[in-house]
């Protein structure tokens, strides 16, 4: 399990679905440890609102957002909000209106968290591979009694309580770029849910974590996915 690295596959094919491989990412960014958030075993990894609401102070995230979009957000993101969290991690939430008549579901939130080092992280992905569920099932923990398949039904029975679950998870290829990634349903009191998609953008010197929340009731495009991240900039490092 890793943060970003070249993904030489996809490099020794040639450039991406956006036609032409930038220069920085036919290096190799020295992967530095395996990130996800620290509070991923009680909140959930990508629960954007949980987080927001763990605010214990500000700071200035501009310089995140230029150094990861140097032409501004896209796809109409607009950064709205930086804060300190415990731990001396580190937040920054950008924020887009999707119009009424969009023909695809682009996430509707990003929430940047950046952690002081390596020590103050966990190698959630590994930890968790066995709740995987696939798209196919019905979340992880299996379908036995009182996992996460019994839970489902339970709540689409009668939704009066919150849950959420692991979908998916595994490697993300983008522009000649691999992470790991996560993919959670956050299931909300009275039957509406949405999803959300973390990405490990750990590199040497800037261990971050990427969460992506899509609106209610739309699953997950690991399309639309890649072509937010084929608009961040990433750190380089040696081959």
């Amino acid at each position: 399990m890793s943060g970003a690295v070249a993904d030489s596959d996809e490099l020794a094919n040639g450039p991406g679905v956006d036609g032409q491989a930038d220069e920085s990412e036919m290096r190799r960014a020295k992967p530095f440890v395996v990130v996800l958030l620290f509070l991923a075993l009680l909140v959930g990894v990508g629960s954007v609102v949980s987080l927001v609401r763990a605010k214990v102070g500000d700071f200035d995230g501009t310089e995140l957002v230029q150094a990861l979009f140097p032409d501004g957000p896209p796809l109409g993101f607009e950064h709205v909000d930086s804060y300190l969290l415990d731990g001396g991690r580190k937040a920054v939430r950008l924020r887009r209106e999707r119009p009424v008549d969009e023909a695809v579901a682009d996430p509707t939130e990003l929430l940047f968290v950046l952690y002081p080092s390596a020590a103050s992280v966990v190698a959630l992905f590994r930890e968790h591979e066995d709740e995987r569920g696939g798209r196919g099932g019905r979340g992880g923990n299996g379908s036995g009694e009182g996992g996460a398949s019994a839970r489902w039904a339970n709540w689409e029975e009668d939704p009066s309580f919150a849950w959420s679950t692991l979908l998916d998870g595994g490697e993300l290829s983008w522009g000649g770029w691999k992470a790991d990634y996560l993919i959670e349903r956050y299931f909300h009191e009275g039957g509406s849910w949405h999803e959300n998609a973390s990405v490990n953008l750990a590199q040497a010197g800037r261990h971050l974590v990427l969460s992506a929340r899509w609106p209610d009731e739309h699953e997950v495009d690991q399309e639309r996915l890649r072509v937010l991240l084929r608009r961040m900039t990433l750190l380089t490092g040696p081959s």
